[in-house]
């Protein structure tokens, strides 16, 4: 399973700072997409089997 973050459901005290731990999570962890895309996973079932 990989892991997914939601880019517009977190916030830092600055858009540097934000921007970076996007940056950072999508490089060494997995997904980051906004939640838009994360509700259209949900719902075609692909959040699951991926």
């Amino acid at each position: 399973m990989e892991p997914r973050m939601v880019a517009d459901g977190n916030a830092a005290r600055r858009d540097a700072d934000h921007n970076a731990t996007l940056h950072t999570v999508y490089r060494a962890f997995g997904d980051v997409r906004p939640t838009d895309a994360v509700l259209m996973l949900i719902a075609s079932g692909q959040a699951a089997s991926s």
